[in-house]
């Protein structure tokens, strides 16, 4: 469960790939994949540190890992919606 988040991450990076070079601006229907990546990181951060304890180690990798997957959300949603932020 420890490489689910870094898989969840891969996974939007692949989406943003693939989908950006056939929407167009403002296209909303490759952007809900986005958000439930999103919220899906953040479960399984709070599902590893109730499961395993609150180790300083697995609060910092969430922390540090929900602040890439920030950016990388930021990045998808520019090239997908063709919308500069």
């Amino acid at each position: 469960m420890l490489y689910w988040p870094v898989v969840l991450s891969g996974f939007l990076i692949c989406w943003t790939l693939v989908v950006s070079p056939h929407t167009k601006y403002g296209d909303t229907w490759a952007l809900i994949p986005i958000l439930l990546v999103f919220l899906a990181v953040i479960a399984v951060h709070i599902g590893l540190l109730v499961k395993s304890g609150w180790t300083v180690g697995l609060v910092v990798y969430g922390l540090l890992h929900i602040a890439f997957v920030l950016a990388l959300i930021f990045w998808s949603l520019t090239l997908i919606s063709k919308d500069s932020l």
